[in-house]
């Protein structure tokens, strides 16, 4: 068991050292690219993966299953998500991307209590507002440190969340 939760420590700090690298080589290019074309060429990389992955499994890409209210709302976040995220990672320096994107599951866990009646004890919603009065330090709104596009973040987990309560 011991050896196991070694190799998961292992593969979640790999795992965020590559996005880290994914995030440094998308801010990089987003500086000098427009954002619709970095995404364009993320997805013209990703999709011969996601592909070659599906057929490996013997699924198939395109299927009417994809056009299900639920599927087209995930969908959708992603996209909001992606665009407001390269956005930010183009207009802002990654450790404020990064801190406010921390607020990730504190938005999930809101939006499913209020969207989704699910039960929320006392003690989560204070870490949530706590949670958000920290975002709120770091975005600095109303001071004179305040950069408007520090929203773009905000949208970014707005999409996210809605991502992952349509999942």
């Amino acid at each position: 068991m011991a050896a196991e939760n070694l190799r998961g420590i292992l593969l979640m700090v790999v795992s965020m050292a590559l996005f880290g690298l994914e995030d440094m080589f998308l801010k990089w290019a987003a500086a000098d690219l427009p954002i619709g074309e970095v995404i364009f060429i993320s997805g013209i990389f990703g999709m011969p993966v996601f592909a070659l992955m599906a057929r490996r499994h013997g699924q198939r890409v395109f299927v009417r299953a994809a056009l299900h209210p639920a599927v087209v709302a995930r969908n959708l976040g992603e996209m909001i998500g992606t665009f407001a995220y390269i956005t930010a990672l183009a207009t802002l320096p990654l450790s404020t991307v990064s801190a406010v994107l921390q607020a990730m599951p504190l938005a999930v866990t809101m939006a499913a209590a209020l969207f989704m009646q699910e039960q929320v004890g006392w003690r989560r919603w204070t870490a949530i507002a706590v949670g958000f009065a920290g975002v709120m330090l770091v975005i600095r709104p109303g001071l004179e440190g305040f950069r408007p596009e520090a929203l773009w973040v905000l949208i970014t987990v707005a999409g996210l969340t809605l991502r992952d309560l349509s999942t």
